[in-house]
């Protein structure tokens, strides 16, 4: 065989090769990224209270969560730490949510193994990232979270934290430009905590006689017993406790705790009874 038909098998070998192993040349198409199942969350951002009141607890659940459908829950800004959170769905294109939650994964940014550092100061709690797209959700824990404890971290620490707040901006501004609607839940958690010696309650609880739902047991810190509230019930619940500072209802002439989250995860969680 001469050698300009070896240079020229040579150059049909490489190009199938390259073309076999690159999708990124100019002009190749980029594939879509599979959807994702409607109803996964596949991206949170939560933080914990620290050292705080015990009502606090319970009431953790996520300032952003993004649902696989396109969903994208926000939380509005917080007055006060004794009420629910107030959110706000936007519905966006799902297809722009396996994008970004692709680039997420591929970026490898939320893991356990990630290093954010731990500021040398006390009392302050976890921000909670977990991500979930087509393999095992994964997660990444960093305490003080704040961009005001960044001094004393190394450089790399801090090229960490910066991502991070890159990656909440680059999720929050999937829903740029797109109507949003007030948060009507499906379901709540409602959690009980000792009554102690708070005043008489004067609002009445709107929800369905605690006995018949409040059969479960959580492990968050302070709370006696929990349930779940679905349907119609757990919409009502929620509009009343917006308003309802300090969780105290009056039922059957007493007062009694009950601690309503309209997006119980994480750690928030109850277990049925046995």
């Amino acid at each position: 065989m001469g050698i300009g038909r070896l240079s020229a098998l040579f150059g049909l070998v490489l190009a199938a090769v390259l073309t076999g192993c690159s999708s990124s040349s100019p002009g190749a198409p980029t594939a879509e990224p599979a959807p994702l199942p409607p109803d996964q969350i596949v991206f949170t951002v939560s933080s914990g209270p620290g050292y705080s009141p015990t009502i606090m607890f319970p009431l953790q659940s996520p300032a952003i969560a993004i649902y696989g459908d396109g969903r994208i829950l926000q939380m509005g800004p917080r007055e006060n730490y004794d009420l629910p959170g107030d959110y706000s769905v936007t519905t966006v294109d799902p297809a722009a949510v396996a994008r970004f939650v692709g680039d997420a994964e591929a970026g490898g940014l939320i893991s356990e193994s990630t290093d954010a550092g731990h500021p040398q100061i006390t009392d302050h709690g976890n921000t909670t990232f977990t991500l979930h797209g087509e393999g095992e959700q994964s997660t990444l824990s960093v305490y003080a979270y704040s961009s005001d404890f960044d001094g004393g971290l190394t450089d790399d620490q801090k090229m960490v934290r910066a991502r991070l707040r890159d990656l909440v901006d680059g999720a929050r501004s999937l829903a740029d430009g797109h109507p949003s609607t007030d948060f009507i839940p499906e379901q709540v958690g409602v959690f009980e905590l000792d009554t102690g010696g708070d005043p008489p309650a004067t609002t009445r609880w709107p929800g369905p006689a605690p006995a018949g739902f409040l059969t479960g047991r959580s492990k968050i810190y302070g709370v006696e017993r929990c349930g779940v509230l679905r349907g119609p019930d757990a919409a009502q619940v929620y509009w009343a406790a917006l308003t309802n500072r300090g969780a105290d209802w009056l039922i059957d002439g007493a007062t009694r705790i009950l601690v309503v989250n309209p997006l119980p995860v994480g750690t928030v969680s109850c277990d049925a009874a046995a």
